[in-house]
């Protein structure tokens, strides 16, 4: 009746689909058919797994034909559309492509993300780099605006501990009557001018100056999304206190867009708890992570087979092997792709020695590894140099950088990058807090921005038109940064962030993972032996 088609209409518009009429009859008449007397929270269930489907095709547009949704009908059916399978359902890893994942777009008179269907061609035009400006602040105004710390701005009142966001276009408006009355602003922090900073918002920006300036703990560099509290006089805004804006966890992401596939993977809603299950039944199951795993070095290779030999005398199978680069100790040389081809049919052959067979191997490449050019997402090593190695390790993937990883629920990111370094050579401001180990105050930064690289373009390249697959929204279970800097591991926002160190200087340290329970352990290659 009219009820079941306006939760229909209520739940494809809140996903940002539009179902046509015939698509709509579809549903209606299917879900009144096979779902007769169920409640409306069962229902919702039913839609969702509808709009699941919908999501894993590549649709041409936000507009649902009958077609598309007989054929999610089809393939629901085959699965058994209200069945469960959680006592079925066994563990799976997925790796996602980030150069076909799908750009969404935050349109705030809807307050919903919407994919952008047009095609996004490598380089883009000028216009890709201003757009992928807009997306970045768009997307931490929109979770900034949900925090408590401005909820009064939707009230129009302003409630104890809360803030008034103030457009930057409205600082030169609204001056009271109190030349010295403190403002609140949200933008990123910009050198448009050599020497001249300016914060950015939206639809404005000003010059600012750090005044005694007060900071919260983290890592502000140029191209930083900051919220900043000063005073506005003589078309300069003096900055009294920085910060970041307010993180949002996983959870509370999900609760604003339950239908919207951010990270890429073509699980679906219905599958999770049969995948959670899974996860739980086996605490011990492992990722093991290597960075600066140096091919042409016999020492790095000797320190491989001696962790291959640990596992398998201890009949361990990890769920899979990452391996980050850089893959050559030289890697920019002339004879690069010689080498790395060489590297690698040596890493197949130290392979072959074990019972691996079944184990995947997945290599993210480094900044420096041969290929094109250093700009973000890097993609997988050249398949022609992959060939031997491929034939003598079936299971292998090679990754982008960064890399996405779908394992049951949770949804990890690996980027193999020395960001630990290059962010604090890049802050604008000393870190403030000193007792604060960089590597703590760099997760923060990453997490507060939802992106893993909140820099300038000239300071780290990216691609325009590619630059979503970089944003670290919502919050990753997992977030693996390999870093050339000490080991570490520490909990953020629901985030479990790690370093497994580099392998192939010092100790060899490396970093195993355990889903089941949410832990990572650095070790030291002394440990092993």
């Amino acid at each position: 009746g009219k009820n079941l088609n306006a939760l229909i209409h209520r739940q494809f518009k809140a996903s940002g689909l539009l179902l046509r009429s015939g698509a709509m009859k579809l549903v209606h008449d299917t879900l009144t058919l096979q779902f007769s007397g169920f409640s409306d929270s069962e229902l919702e269930k039913a839609v969702d797994l509808i709009i699941n489907g919908i999501n894993q095709k590549k649709l041409q547009s936000t507009a649902v034909e009958a077609e598309t949704i007989k054929s999610v009908l089809d393939e629901l059916q085959k699965r058994g559309m209200g069945e469960s399978t959680s006592d079925q359902v066994e563990p799976s890893m997925e790796v996602i492509d980030l150069f076909s994942l799908p750009r969404l777009v935050f349109h705030a008179d809807i307050k919903a993300f919407l994919p952008d269907t047009r095609p996004q061609p490598l380089y883009g035009e000028a216009e890709a780099k201003i757009t992928m400006v807009r997306d970045r602040i768009s997307l931490v105004l929109q979770r900034a605006l949900r925090s408590p710390m401005f909820a009064a701005t939707a009230e129009g009142t302003v409630a104890p501990g809360s803030f008034k966001l103030t457009p930057i276009e409205a600082l030169r408006t609204s001056r009271s009557a109190d030349p010295d009355a403190k403002v609140v602003v949200l933008g990123m922090l910009s050198q448009l001018e050599e020497g001249r900073y300016y914060l950015e918002d939206l639809d404005s920006k000003v010059h600012v100056k750090f005044t005694e300036t007060a900071m919260c703990s983290g890592l502000f560099t140029e191209g930083c999304i900051v919220v900043a509290e000063g005073v506005f006089t003589d078309d300069v805004f003096h900055i009294l206190a920085l910060g970041f804006p307010t993180p949002e966890t996983h959870s509370e992401t999900i609760k604003h867009f339950p239908t919207v596939n951010f990270f890429g993977s073509t699980v679906a809603k219905d599958e999770l708890p049969g995948l959670a299950a899974a996860e739980q039944r086996d605490p011990e199951a492992m990722f093991v992570v290597f960075s600066d795993v140096w091919l042409d070095s016999p020492k790095v290779l000797q320190r491989l087979r001696l962790v291959f030999s640990t596992y398998t005398q201890s009949h361990i199978t990890p769920i899979a092997f990452v391996l980050c680069g850089s893959f050559l100790s030289q890697p920019d040389t002339h004879t690069s792709a010689t080498a790395l081809r060489d590297g690698l049919d040596a890493l197949g052959d130290l392979i072959a020695e074990f019972p691996l067979a079944n184990c995947p191997f997945v290599l993210v490449p480094s900044p420096l590894d041969f290929g094109p050019g250093n700009i973000l997402p890097r993609p997988p090593l050249p398949a022609v140099l992959c060939e031997r190695f491929m034939r003598k390790v079936p299971n292998a993937i090679f990754a982008s950088n960064p890399c996405r990883i779908r394992y049951c629920t949770q949804e990890i990111v690996i980027m193999r990058e020395d960001l630990v370094s290059k962010m604090r050579r890049h802050s604008i401001l000393p870190p403030n807090n000193t007792d604060q180990l960089l590597s703590t105050q760099l997760v923060r930064t990453l997490i507060d921005q939802s992106h893993l690289v909140p820099l300038p373009i000239h300071v780290r390249p990216v691609y325009w038109n590619l630059d979503h697959t970089l944003r670290l929204y919502p919050v990753p279970n997992v977030l693996i940064l390999a870093d050339r800097c000490e080991s570490y591991k520490l909990e953020y926002e629901g985030c479990h962030a790690c370093n497994p160190g580099s392998f192939a200087v010092g100790d060899g340290s490396f970093l195993v993972y355990y889903p089941g329970r949410k832990h990572s352990s650095p070790i030291e290659l002394s440990s092993v032996a």
